[in-house]
């Protein structure tokens, strides 16, 4: 990994518990995110900068090995294609993925009388990746 401008892929694979933690934790921030079936996966939906990469922080954000600071994202429509772990270089092709059976169901309700109402979870969701080498408490 080395800083400049790299392209933004979505995998094709997000687990329930990975989806749950996130709608949660962007909560605490004042972020909606929409519905599983509604992300875009196994496509390049954007771009950044890294600017440097890093091995600690006491971002909530941290976890894993290293970490990248970012700057200037910009998005854009999709572009399916396949992906890899890491780096890699891509090359467009392929569809889409199609939302899996449990995204299409997420948050079903009974007939829309509750749709409009934020997400709201009884437990904490737990976190299903990376603790990171620096944290705040309750992270």
């Amino acid at each position: 990994m080395k800083p400049g401008r790299i392209a933004i892929h979505a995998a094709i694979g997000m687990k329930r518990d990975e989806y749950d933690y996130l709608v949660w934790r962007w909560a605490r921030d004042g972020v909606a995110v929409p519905r599983p079936d509604h992300l875009p996966r196994r496509a390049i939906i954007g771009s950044v900068t890294v600017e440097k990469i890093i091995t600690a922080s006491d971002s909530p954000w941290f976890g894993g090995e290293a970490g990248l600071l970012l700057r200037d994202p910009l998005p854009c429509e999709p572009i399916p294609c396949s992906g890899a772990l890491g780096y890699f270089a891509w090359t467009p092709g392929g569809t889409l993925a199609e939302p899996l059976p449990w995204m299409t169901a997420w948050g079903a309700s009974d007939g829309g009388m509750f749709d409009t109402l934020p997400v709201q979870f009884r437990d904490r969701p737990t976190k299903p990746f990376g603790t990171g080498k620096s944290r705040p408490k309750g992270e």
